[in-house]
């Protein structure tokens, strides 16, 4: 019995020396993890930003992030008068109202705040420096879009094209150590922690920020509704694009509400041609016959067509005209006849060879609206032919549309598709270009210097004269575009103009509409003198 006592009693103490074992083994290996478990537990983890990636001008200049902003980290308990802090944070808190920021301070959970200046730092409250992603007028709000209330998420524009690149910009964090009852253990500083807040990473557009403000200016100096679009004319690469009136994001509630339309892209939307489509009849015949036409006109003020009388512009008549002063005074009559002698059929070709009939992709989601055009027809009627000459009717383009028909022209009859992306950049800054387009050749080459001597004829003695830069020479085509519409009992007719400067060697094409201007050379004309001015500036280091 005594010896079956001490056997029980011995395998109770092996066991329990076991057991013992067992509890340091833990201690000893899973002690770390346990204990910076217990740490995270006694911590209060609070973001102080978010920022989304970055979008570039060509020059990588930052077109959003250059903003600053203040965040404040405050911790409540180290407060004894609650009432005192509230009103102290009150006049410079942003983006909170009063009656949360009340909440917020009479709790004893730590928190953050944007603020509006920087506050003395003590005991509870912190300042930090981080970045605003929209600070007030931004340039060309239509092409970098809009976003979420949160900035988080893209909505329009480049901001949605790119949402999944942008989306991850980085985060900063700030860590407080808390007792066991949740406050705020004093002594221990707040530790800040950056999750790729300095990344780089982004996207690279075509747009060049200075170019774009010359002709965001242009735009403001001339004209209440309307639309700039600039591309490099060897390039097809957009420098500028410019929809007025544009929009802040800070009043997004008063636009969607507006009958003004600030969230429309005009560069993007379609609008009548009007006379601007005297381009592509003018190639069409220099296509169809490999020479330019070569009758003489007569404009007595109008035409009958088909028992229609179309006028033109001039009412006085022009009376005979050649090509040469047919296009540079943009007579009606002139091109209706020439179009007859053309083809209704090649006509409409040849505004499809040029691209007014397709869309213009510049991302997912974001592109330029494809043309109107009429259909072809084996006998189209003769006033059908007549209205088509001098684009009235259906035809209708969007201004990058009639930008990329002037940048085949002006770079001898080769089709370089616009474009608007650059490239992107990853978090460290290393660049990764875009794929490249491909062009062809849709004209012949004779064919788009015709058309280009006779767009620098117009602004040397007819339609265009007012767009000439000082000092330098350029080349284009008015239009006074009928619309249809009347407002306050008058037509509405847009003003347009697209040309390109230098006329010897083109470098760039702008096109300018202008809503109810009237007058391609009185709205438009001057708009594209004052932009080619102040990129020959640029350009000139002046």
């Amino acid at each position: 019995m005594y010896r079956r006592s001490v056997a029980i009693f011995g395998t109770f103490v092996v066991i329990l020396g076991i057991l013992a074992l067992k509890v340091a083994s833990l201690a000893i290996i899973g002690g770390p993890e346990i204990s910076a478990t217990a740490q995270r537990q006694q911590e209060a983890v609070l973001t102080v930003a978010k920022k989304r990636g970055t979008i570039y001008d060509c020059n990588g200049v930052a077109l959003v992030n250059n903003g600053k902003s203040l965040t404040a980290i405050v911790e409540p308990t180290f407060f004894a008068d609650r009432q005192a802090l509230y009103e102290l944070l009150r006049p410079v808190a942003l983006d909170i109202s009063d009656e949360e920021l009340l909440k917020k301070v009479e709790r004893k959970s730590p928190f953050t705040l944007t603020v509006n200046r920087r506050l003395d730092e003590q005991k509870g409250l912190k300042i930090i420096d981080t970045v605003r992603r929209y600070e007030g007028a931004i340039l060309a709000p239509h092409i970098l879009g809009n976003v979420t209330a949160d900035g988080l998420a893209g909505l329009s524009g480049i901001e949605k094209a790119f949402d999944e690149l942008l989306a991850d910009g980085g985060e900063m964090t700030a860590s407080v150590t808390l007792d066991a009852t949740g406050k705020p253990l004093e002594g221990l500083p707040v530790s800040i922690f950056s999750e790729h807040y300095d990344s780089k990473s982004g996207v690279v557009l075509t747009i060049d920020s200075k170019i774009q403000a010359i002709a965001e200016q242009a735009a403001r100096d001339h004209f209440e509704k309307g639309a700039i679009v600039v591309a490099e004319a060897k390039t097809g690469k957009l420098r500028a694009v410019v929809s007025q009136p544009g929009f802040v994001l800070q009043k997004m509630s008063y636009y969607l509400s507006s009958d003004n339309g600030e969230l429309l892209n005009r560069a993007f939307e379609n609008y009548n041609v009007g006379s601007i489509f005297k381009l592509v009849v003018t190639a069409a015949y220099s296509e169809k016959e490999g020479k330019p036409y070569d009758k003489s006109v007569f404009c007595d003020g109008g035409i009958t067509v088909g028992g229609r009388r179309f006028a033109c512009h001039y009412a006085n008549g022009h009376g005979w005209s050649d090509l040469t002063r047919g296009f540079t005074k943009s007579c009606n009559p002139f091109f209706i006849k020439m179009a007859q002698d053309t083809g209704y059929n090649e006509i409409i070709d040849m505004a499809r060879r040029l691209g007014l009939d397709q869309k213009i992709v510049f991302a997912d989601g974001l592109s330029a609206r494809a043309g109107n055009l009429p259909e072809k027809s084996s006998g189209a009627p003769p006033a059908l032919v007549a209205n088509t000459a001098i684009g009235q009717g259906e035809i209708m383009a969007s201004p990058a549309g009639l930008a990329q028909l002037t940048q085949v022209f002006a770079n001898d009859g080769y089709k370089l598709p616009l474009t608007l992306i650059e490239g992107t950049v990853d978090e460290a800054g290393t660049f990764t270009p875009a794929e490249g387009v491909r062009g062809e050749q849709v004209v012949r080459p004779g064919t788009a210097e015709l058309v280009r001597s006779l767009m620098e004829q117009t602004c040397q003695s007819g339609t265009g004269t007012t767009a000439v830069p000082e000092g330098s020479t350029a080349g284009g085509k008015t239009a006074s575009a009928e619309t249809g519409w009347r407002e306050d009992g008058e037509a509405v007719i847009h003003g347009l103009f697209t040309g390109f400067f230098p006329a010897e060697d083109p470098q760039y094409v702008i096109t300018v509409l202008v809503e109810n201007g009237k007058s391609g050379s009185v709205a438009a004309s001057p708009v594209f003198r004052e932009i080619a001015e102040g990129i020959l500036a640029l350009e000139g280091g002046s």
